[in-house]
């Protein structure tokens, strides 16, 4: 709770620039995932699916290093 309830704050403008952060990343093309690596696979869809991929475990490996604190706690 001590990180969710800052989180939220600072998504909704209490943030020293005073803007809105909220979902900056999520434009066209593809959101955020998109296809950062097109230039290497040339593939769009294979693309996409890369960054979703990689955006998936990128988030589970956090969600699992902030659990395993809270576990040893």
């Amino acid at each position: 709770m001590g990180l969710v309830l800052p989180g939220i704050i600072v998504d909704l403008r209490g943030n020293t620039q005073h803007d809105r952060i909220e979902l900056r990343c999520w434009q066209q093309p593809n959101g955020p995932m998109g296809n950062y690596i097109v230039h290497q696979v040339h593939n769009d869809q294979f693309a996409v699916s890369l960054g979703f991929w990689n955006t998936l475990t990128t988030t589970v490996l956090a969600h699992i290093g902030s659990d395993l604190v809270a576990v040893a706690a």
